[in-house]
């Protein structure tokens, strides 16, 4: 079986998040499969990121920007050897694997590999931009282009799901059926978080502290966290010298929101709650591992990595009930995050029941049997070998949908133009003859159901219209 991984949302996102997760699951899909021949997609426009050993010793990386090049070769080996061929004939890679689907349409597809691939597979990590849409998008046009990438994601044959909750999502927001979506969750990096697992839980032990390892973003529920903790600290059901720890990056970002809390909960920032920021991973570790437990009050999560890795240093995690979170929590454990009395309660629990913190880590324990990157890869690569074996890589047709080809002098005149053949704008999708991306961007200020004419190629391939269009596809002259 032959794989292109996609290793450009490594390159932008590689300490932590979706740039580990898929670092990750590349590497033990390598471990678990030896005679998988793998290449790696990368672009000379980042700077490339430290790799796992067995990635330098296995993949064949490929620079995007000289793919389908006459003038230089395509393929280097990390290793540094040069005995191998370039590529250069169209279909030589069973699936283009993508690490994450919702970016820019000419990052995702290039077509200098999707005429390479059989099929285009991927990770769906989560839709949190929709589903909080009223805040994060405050104009129409981010919106518009948001929508643009969901679009784009429907031309994947498979999706593999870090959870079931947005194996659901996906479900619903692609409209393709629960088939096409394979949860395999992923795990811990077990270089890193691993050297306590097996410690009893003995509060006597640890410090009075908890730990959030959070981001400046609305769904990670900060202020409320902040509130509740402060009420917690005030009924006197807590040590006085309780701390609350905000981790990870991006949290300094919303320092003013935070000091606001802290202030209004009557707190001190600096004394009991504590903003890090990013810290590095032995640093992370050592105040996960030394805090009574960690909490996770998030209002949505694709996966919710920070509660397996607590688990994996041992310490046990109350959480939310919502979205993957209740997935990976103890029922027992866990709180309504839009309900600041419950996370109070959560919180006041994980100081005075040390038998419910047990029960928390024992549980999340048995979690990591079923849910790590083993597993996640074994899944991955069975789902893989039955599309390759079933010879088959076509989507479902997208329900009436029609595509309609356009001039770029005709952009102005779409509705009318998709009205004369008796469909409405909003049924269509509209492939206009953009070479540039300033042009097609242009265009997504206006409209979402707008791609370039040459993605017809690949969306014509995965029969994704069938026979539902008009006007000219390779704008012949007239």
């Amino acid at each position: 079986m032959k794989v292109l991984f996609d290793f450009r949302q490594y390159q932008q996102s590689w300490k932590r998040g979706i740039g580990r997760f898929v670092i990750s699951l590349y590497k033990y899909m390598l471990m678990e499969d030896e005679g998988l021949e793998a290449y790696g997609l990368f672009t000379n426009k980042m700077e490339m990121p430290e790799m796992p050993r067995i990635i330098k010793e296995r993949v064949r990386f490929v620079e995007l920007e000289k793919l389908g090049s006459d003038n230089e070769p395509a393929v280097f080996d990390p290793g540094g050897s040069d005995n191998k061929p370039g590529i250069s004939e169209p279909g030589d890679f069973d699936f283009f694997f993508i690490g994450e689907f919702l970016t820019n349409l000419f990052e995702v597809y290039p077509r200098s590999v999707v005429t390479r691939c059989r099929d285009i597979v991927g990770v769906m990590h989560d839709f949190i931009l929709i589903i909080f849409e009223k805040d994060y998008f405050k104009t129409e046009e981010p919106r518009r282009h948001y929508l643009n990438r969901m679009s784009q994601a429907r031309y994947a044959t498979h999706f593999f799901c870090n959870s079931d909750c947005t194996a659901r999502d996906s479900a619903k927001y692609l409209k393709r059926p629960a088939s096409d979506f394979t949860t395999i969750y992923g795990g811990v990096d077990e270089d890193v978080f691993t050297s306590e697992a097996s410690r009893p839980y003995l509060p006597a032990e640890r410090e009075n502290s908890i730990v959030y390892v959070s981001a400046n973003d609305y769904r990670k529920n900060n202020e409320a966290l902040i509130s509740a903790f402060g009420s917690a600290l005030k009924s006197g059901r807590i040590p006085e010298d309780s701390k609350l720890f905000l981790s990870g990056g991006g949290v300094e970002a919303g320092i003013a929101e935070i000091k606001k809390a802290t202030k209004k909960s009557g707190l001190k920032l600096g004394r009991e709650v504590v903003v890090t920021g990013y810290i590095p991973d032995a640093d992370l570790c050592a105040l996960i591992s030394r805090s009574r437990a960690s909490i996770f009050p998030s209002l949505y999560e694709g996966l919710g990595l920070p509660i397996l890795e607590s688990y994996a240093l041992g310490t046990p995690c109350f959480s939310s009930n919502v979205s993957s979170t209740a997935e990976f929590t103890l029922p027992e454990a866990s709180f309504d995050p839009s309900d600041i009395k419950d996370i109070e309660t959560a919180i006041i629990r994980i100081f005075n029941e040390p038998d419910l913190c047990r029960a928390s880590l024992e549980f999340g324990r048995k979690l990591l049997k079923k849910v790590n990157w083993t597993v996640a890869a074994q899944k991955t690569l069975q789902k893989l070998r039955e599309l390759k074996a079933s010879g088959s890589g076509k989507t479902t047709p997208r329900g009436g949908r029609t595509a309609v080809f356009l001039k770029q002098n005709e952009w102005n005149d779409r509705i009318r133009i998709a009205k004369e053949h008796g469909v409405k704008e909003d049924m269509c999708d509209f492939f206009v003859d953009v070479k540039k991306r300033d042009e097609y961007e242009t265009l997504l200020r206006e409209a979402s159901n707008v791609f370039p004419a040459e993605f017809y190629d690949y969306a014509n391939r995965v029969e994704m219209y069938g026979v539902q269009l008009f006007g000219k596809p390779k704008f012949e002259k007239d």
